[in-house]
């Protein structure tokens, strides 16, 4: 299976699908450059700027190679015949490690080595300053999926980030590391570069490309090693200028690492052992596993015997402080829940041995809700606009089996383009006892997010549903419904407007003081947590989640929709 997207023939396009890109990769401001005291105009093609756009004629030479070992290899050479002139170029590359027909690369997870950027403009031109990383979206020193930070950016990533981190006896140095964990591929480039784009497909729109298969947005991510954009204009920027019969040369490699079984061993393509399976189906053969230190560090366990989760619990501490990586073989999606949950702690990993492909599809889901869980969901303050005590409604309580801490709550709302974080009645009071397990999260009619980006009717919530539980910085987790109630209640109507937006947001709620609204999160510690519906005002912040409004079957479309 692919893992670059690609056209299966060549044709011109945009959207430069595995194109080689130059003479100078990137935007150069305001479509000009001087060497030498010499300014040449370009022609602009993007806005005011000129993209991948010189004087004089260059040659250039690039070798594509595949090799054994799985690696992907780029050199490139360019020579200029007559006169001097900026060279920047970059491999366009769109990488979907989960096939041509992955969809949304935004679960990969990326690590880029690099301590700082180069932040742009508006019009993406970089501003000339290098910055940190730190305390940005644009952090990926540690391992961060792609789509955990992308709402606080206007479309998604397109920057360049500064490498820091060394270079080998080749002269390259490492630049990113991308993992899909659903199909196992990961993914390592080197180059020897000082810098590298990372790009998140933000301008693929329904792309026909291998097999018929049509990309849309974020389904290929680039990681373009190149030197810094509009370098020429940037005289504290390293920047490449190739006189007569000198010349410039580039490198970048791609390292993919599948895994081999034989027999009862797991190897890499160096023929290194990485793992070893072990048949287990007694405590007596679990603990043998657990002392034989002489095999590989990796231990993948066939659990042979009738019980699940008493088996996953005695794995769990017969490995605890143990350095060793241990993964199960599981048959079904449901026991690898059970090994990856059990006492809380869960093992490393699983090894799904499975015919049907729903039953990786049900684990695919699995991991995908415990990936959001320590995401941010981008939150936005609103001002209320509108409070008014309306007639009666069946509204929902929505009990969870989990606790909630002061600041979390549900995402409520009449409309799914806007939904209020409803606060929990984890608060105490003198009147009644907090029941921190319990959202009144209001009217029947309204949508409460869910995992997976969607959104269902508080009607359609029953014992074992899921939803989103979220606190006021936007940390998310999900928890189960345990219980759902609903009784004929007076209701509130809360409208809301975005501070930079025209649009008007409403909630219903109960009337009572046990109902509230999350405040924005303030270093004060005197400041409320939740506002009482029955204390609200025109003029209070409330957090509000915005997002696509077009919903089929809780699934966010694209599509005109008029809510109000």
């Amino acid at each position: 299976m692919m893992v670059a997207v690609f056209f299966s023939i060549l044709q011109n396009d945009t959207t430069y699908f595995g194109a080689l890109v130059g003479r100078v990769a990137n935007r150069i401001a305001h479509a000009r450059f001087s060497i030498n005291g010499t300014v040449y105009k370009l022609i602009p093609n993007d806005g005011n700027n000129t993209l991948h756009g010189f004087p004089g004629d260059l040659d250039v030479f690039v070798t594509y190679k595949i090799d054994y070992d799985y690696v992907f290899s780029v050199s490139m050479r360019a020579v200029p015949r007559n006169k001097p002139t900026p060279v920047n170029l970059a491999q366009h590359t769109y990488w979907n490690l989960g096939g041509h027909d992955g969809g949304t690369i935004l679960k990969h997870s990326v690590q880029i080595f690099a301590s700082h950027f180069t932040p742009v403009d508006k019009n993406l031109i970089p501003t000339g300053k290098i910055a940190p990383v730190e305390g940005t979206p644009y952090d990926f020193r540690k391992p961060m999926t792609a789509g955990s930070r992308i709402d606080h950016l206007p479309g998604g990533y397109d920057i360049n980030y500064v490498l820091d981190s060394p270079t080998d006896v080749q002269g390259v140095r490492k630049v990113a590391i991308v993992e899909d964990r659903e199909s196992g591929r990961v993914l390592e480039l080197w180059a020897n570069q000082p810098g590298v784009q990372f790009y998140t497909g933000n301008l693929l729109k329904d792309e026909k490309g291998k097999g018929g298969h049509h990309y849309k947005q974020h389904d290929g991510l680039c990681l373009e090693t190149q030197d810094f954009p509009d370098a020429v204009n940037h005289p504290n920027f390293p920047r490449e200028f190739d006189i007569t019969n000198d010349y410039l040369k580039r490198r970048a490699i791609a390292l993919i690492h599948p895994l081999f079984v034989e027999g009862s061993e797991l190897f890499d393509v160096q023929g290194r052992r990485v793992a070893t399976l072990y048949d287990v189906s007694s405590p007596q053969e679990l603990e043998l596993v657990r002392s034989d230190d002489k095999q590989a560090d990796n231990v993948v366990i066939i659990f042979s015997g009738e019980w699940q989760v008493i088996t996953a619990e005695n794995t769990v501490a017969a490995f605890h402080g143990c350095k060793r990586t241990v993964l199960a073989v599981s048959t079904a999606s449901s026991e690898a829940q059970v090994f990856l949950e059990a006492l809380e702690q869960g093992l490393d990993g699983v090894v799904l041995k499975v015919e049907e492909i729903g039953e990786i599809l049900k684990l695919k889901d699995y991991f995908d809700r415990r990936n959001e869980a320590g995401n941010l969901l981008a939150l936005t303050k609103a001002t209320v606009t509108r409070v008014e005590v309306v007639g009666m409604g069946d509204r929902v309580c929505v009990d969870l089996c989990s606790l909630m801490r002061p600041g979390e709550g549900l995402l409520v709302g009449s409309f799914a383009r806007g939904l209020f974080l409803v606060h929990s009645e984890c608060l105490e009071s003198n009147y009644i006892a907090s029941r921190p397990f319990r959202v009144n999260a209001g009217p029947v009619h309204a949508y409460v997010a869910v995992p997976g980006g969607k959104t269902c009717y508080l009607s359609e919530l029953q014992a074992g549903k899921e939803v989103v539980v979220v606190d006021q910085s936007g940390l998310q987790r999900t928890a189960t419904v345990g219980r759902v109630k609903i009784e004929s209640r007076p209701l509130i109507l809360v409208e809301a407007k975005e501070n930079s937006g025209h649009e008007t947001y409403s909630i219903f709620l109960q009337n009572a003081e046990t109902v509230g609204l999350v405040c924005p999160y303030e270093a004060d510690e005197t400041t409320k947590t939740a506002i009482p519906v029955t204390s609200l005002k025109v003029g209070d912040d409330v957090m509000l989640r915005m997002q696509g409004g077009g919903r089929h079957t809780g699934i966010e479309i694209q599509e005109f929709i008029l809510e109000k």
